[in-house]
C-alpha cells in the first residue's frame, strides 16, 4: 500500500523542484554570459572552466536526488557545492579583469552566492531536513 505524502513532504518536494529550476536558470544565463566574453585565450579558458563547473552544480544536484542512499546523496550535494564555489571563483576572476557585461556578471555572482548558501545549509535531498 502506498503511503500518502504529508503536507511537509509535499512542501519539501516543491522546494527541491524550485531549487532545481533556479540552478537550471542560473546555468543557462551563465552559458549565455560566457558566449559574450572576449575571444582572447584567457577568456576562453575561463569560460570553459565556468561552463564545466557551473553545469556541475546542476548535474550533481540532480543526481543527488536519485541515488539510493542518504550518504551518496550528501556526497553529490557536496560535489555540487564544490562546483558552485569554483564557479564563484571564476566569476570573481572575470570581475577582477573587468570582462563581460558587468550587470549580468553581478547577477550571476549574487545568484551563485545564494545557491552556495542553500547547498551549504545542510539541507538533505533525500530526507528534506537538516542533517
Amino acid at each position: 500500500m502506498k503511503k500518502e505524502k504529508t503536507k511537509k513532504e509535499n512542501k519539501n518536494e516543491e522546494l527541491k523542484t524550485e531549487f532545481k529550476k533556479r540552478i537550471y536558470s542560473w546555468t543557462l544565463r551563465l552559458v549565455k554570459f560566457t558566449d559574450g566574453l572576449p575571444q582572447d585565450a584567457s577568456s576562453k579558458a575561463i569560460a570553459q572552466q565556468l561552463i564545466s563547473r557551473g553545469a556541475g552544480v546542476g548535474s550533481n544536484y540532480i543526481v543527488a536526488q536519485v541515488v539510493n542512499s542518504k550518504e551518496n546523496s550528501d556526497n553529490f550535494v557536496q560535489e555540487a557545492l564544490k562546483c558552485a564555489n569554483e564557479s564563484k571563483f571564476w566569476l570573481a576572476i572575470l570581475r577582477g579583469l573587468n570582462r563581460g557585461k558587468q550587470e549580468e556578471l553581478g547577477w550571476l555572482f549574487q545568484e551563485i552566492a545564494e545557491i552556495i548558501n542553500i547547498l551549504g545549509s545542510g539541507f538533505s535531498i533525500k530526507k528534506g531536513k537538516k542533517k
